[in-house]
């Protein structure tokens, strides 16, 4: 898995991020999952985006960045994730990672109030996981063994960057 990853492998790269995100079979890493995620969001990936956010906005993986964190939810926004317009909303009403802007929040929260729930995890990164896998036509439990086992390659060759 970790060589389908490092070629550019969109799939191999999530899964990866995700059996380092919680320990499926490797040593829990959130520098390697992060590591992962953002290699995966920057091809497009819109869990990876999400998991992306979550680790700017919670410090997990890299430092914790508001501003990072705004940067990946206006590009989930904009590809119709509806979570990631309300936290959009909220950013520019308070001044979370950009500078307050009443307006641009409006224009956000409109976008919300109209958009269908396409968001990748509306019930959060479980269900998020378990849906994706599903429309992969794979059961959750076959891809995290996958995921752990390209996960074990890893620890064995960690990542450069």
């Amino acid at each position: 898995m970790l060589a389908a990853a490092k070629a550019g492998n969109l799939e191999a790269m999530f899964e990866t991020a995700v059996a380092y995100r919680y320990g499926s079979g490797v040593r829990r890493d959130l520098v390697q999952s992060t590591y992962w995620s953002r290699q995966a969001a920057e091809r497009g990936h819109p869990v990876a985006i999400s998991m992306l956010i979550g680790a700017y906005r919670r410090g997990e993986g890299v430092p914790r960045n508001l501003a990072e964190a705004v940067r990946w939810e206006l590009v989930a926004a904009r590809n119709g994730d509806v979570i990631a317009m309300g936290n959009l909303v909220r950013a520019y009403r308070l001044g979370e990672g950009v500078p307050r802007n009443g307006a641009e929040a409006d224009r956000w929260l409109k976008q919300y109030l109209a958009a269908e729930p396409t968001s990748p995890d509306p019930a959060g990164p479980p269900a998020a996981l378990e849906r994706y896998w599903r429309r992969q036509g794979a059961s959750a439990a076959k891809n995290a063994a996958a995921a752990a086992r390209g996960a074990e390659e890893a620890v064995r060759e960690p990542a450069s960057h």
